[in-house]
């Protein structure tokens, strides 16, 4: 329940390594498939010890890990399944961690690890890495079913906070493409817009606002709202707000703009209801 209470991504993290350290471990590194870059990056630590948690938050955003190495979070994705360190040694560190994080490393103090895919569906998405000081003794194997269970639960969550997040990045992208990307620029008035949605989560939704410099030199402008939030609203909006404009080029009269947007929304979403402005200035009247 804990893991599923939230849908932000870096919050889901948080509260994994939260349930970890330090009940389970003394550290724990969370590393994430980057999917430009192909690496596994940092993207949360802890340390129950302050001084150790200082160090890992040096390495949030960086790739530690040796992708050719033959053991670690590199190795324990490849097979899929969860692996242990019973005991660290130089050359294990040589085996699963970049040479430049060698010294960061050895500060840490590390005398074992327990290393746990993270999976959903078959899709990596990283590792949790669990791992011992030498100032507590080794974990036991009671600890490998516990470990299992809890990566494969965190995975679930991972996955449904990081497609959350990628959804919300593409209906962001459409509705930043929905509203105009510049007002008109009229001797005498000065265009402003403010979008400003009433939660985070109402971000994307049918809100708009237009204004467009027609042939004859007047302004048409327009500011409307589609009933609902989400990605359905915004795409009803940028094609109420387009037929607008559209029409305002041919027929620059506010009746016939309207009454085309309303037929259009008609035959395209019938059980929408948009509430919509618009309004001609002329420059040369001041009307």
């Amino acid at each position: 329940e804990t893991l599923s209470a939230s849908l932000d991504l870096q919050a889901t993290l948080e509260v994994l390594l939260s349930l970890v350290v330090p009940k389970m471990a003394d550290l724990a590194i969370i590393n994430l498939l980057d999917d430009d870059s192909g690496r596994l990056l940092v993207r949360a630590v802890q340390a129950a010890d302050p001084a150790k948690a200082l160090l890992l938050q040096g390495l949030l955003g960086k790739s530690y890990v040796r992708q050719e190495g033959i053991g670690g979070s590199a190795s324990v994705l490849s097979a899929g399944l969860l692996q242990i360190i019973p005991q660290f040694s130089h050359e294990i560190l040589s085996e699963i961690v970049d040479e430049g994080f060698h010294e960061t490393a050895r500060r840490l103090d590390m005398n074992s690890a327990i290393l746990a895919p993270l999976m959903s569906h078959g899709r990596i998405l990283g590792s949790l890495s669990l791992i011992w000081s030498k100032t507590k003794p080794a974990h036991s194997k009671s600890d490998f079913a516990l470990v299992e269970e809890l990566a494969r639960r965190a995975s679930i969550a991972i996955a449904n906070a990081t497609e959350y997040e990628h959804e919300l990045r593409v209906a962001n992208s459409f509705q930043d493409a929905s509203l105009p990307t510049a007002l008109p620029a009229v001797p005498g008035f000065l265009f402003e817009a403010c979008y400003q949605p009433g939660t985070a989560q109402a971000r994307v939704g049918g809100d708009w606002y237009d204004a467009v410099r027609i042939a004859d030199g007047r302004i048409v402008i327009s500011v409307g709202d589609v009933v609902g939030s989400g990605l359905a609203a915004a795409v009803t909006m940028a094609t109420v707000r387009h037929v607008i404009r559209g029409v305002a080029h041919v027929t620059p009269d506010p009746v016939t703009m309207l009454n085309a947007a309303d037929k259009t929304l008609r035959a395209e979403y019938p059980e929408t209801f948009v509430t919509a402005l618009v309004a001609i200035l002329d420059p040369v009247t001041m009307i």
